[in-house]
């Protein structure tokens, strides 16, 4: 007896990577659903719904990019797995968008998420860039999950610059059209904010969902640390050079 036992306890020990990862992509996924829902469903003020929201939504469009960059780095048969998660997340990252834009719409309008109108939305789209940026933000999910769909099934297999690139551009699509007033430097500076904030969070936490062995963590870890340091300078660059930037033109006697 004490002999059959020993198998089912070894291979529960080597299980065990693979329970930490469903664990973590469980986890995310249901935080996205609550927060979504929470966020819509819950107050009547709608401003309250937009913060919970965009901020799932920057977390989504940052693992995306860490999928992209975990693509340049694994070997081509680690590939189909990075494939198959990012058609998942994409696909999350759409519906947390649309309801950002939703909330958004409802803010903007003054109204409540419930009686939120087509012709609402028209208005927003016409004759505003939050909405006219909106809509990038939810077209380059969508088109992120159809290109790792077709790569996932042996298509023609994106190369990751392309696919980093669509992701970056709707991340940033919803923080630039908040940072209009700031100018052309403005939204350069929060778009190099963004995009290094993600490469830094979004490609390990990519990692911690994707990696089987400690082989393919070897593999990854001495790129992220280098990675990582050159994202932490752009965050504090970026950082100061926003805040320069905004009080330069929030400075009367500037003018």
């Amino acid at each position: 007896m004490m002999h059959a036992r020993k198998p089912l306890y070894g291979s529960e020990i080597h299980a065990s990577p693979h329970s930490a990862r469903r664990a973590v992509a469980l986890v995310l996924s249901c935080s996205v659903g609550v927060a979504v829902a929470a966020a819509l469903f819950t107050g009547s003020d709608v401003r309250s719904a937009v913060v919970p929201i965009e901020s799932v939504v920057m977390v989504l469009g940052s693992l995306c990019i860490g999928y992209a960059v975990l693509l340049s780095w694994l070997r081509q048969a680690d590939r189909p797995r990075v494939w198959r998660s990012l058609a998942v997340w994409a696909a999350l990252w759409f519906l947390a968008s649309l309801g950002s834009f939703m909330a958004t719409a409802a803010n903007v309008v003054g109204v409540p998420f419930r009686r939120l109108s087509t012709a609402d939305l028209a208005e927003l789209l016409h004759s505003t860039a939050l909405g006219q940026w909106g809509v990038v933000a939810l077209v380059c999910p969508i088109v992120l999950c159809g290109i790792a769909l077709d790569s996932a099934r042996g298509g023609s297999g994106w190369h990751p610059a392309i696919v980093g690139t669509i992701a970056a551009v709707g991340l940033v699509s919803g923080p630039v059209s908040g940072h209009m007033s700031l100018g052309d430097a403005g939204w350069v500076i929060v778009s190099v904010h963004v995009i290094a904030a993600a490469l830094w969070m979004g490609t390990l936490v990519a990692a911690a969902t994707i990696l089987r062995d400690v082989d393919s963590w070897s593999r990854v870890l001495p790129r992220y640390s280098r990675l990582a340091f050159w994202c932490v300078v752009a965050v504090g660059v970026s950082g100061l050079g926003g805040t320069v930037v905004r009080w330069d033109t929030s400075d009367p006697s500037r003018n």
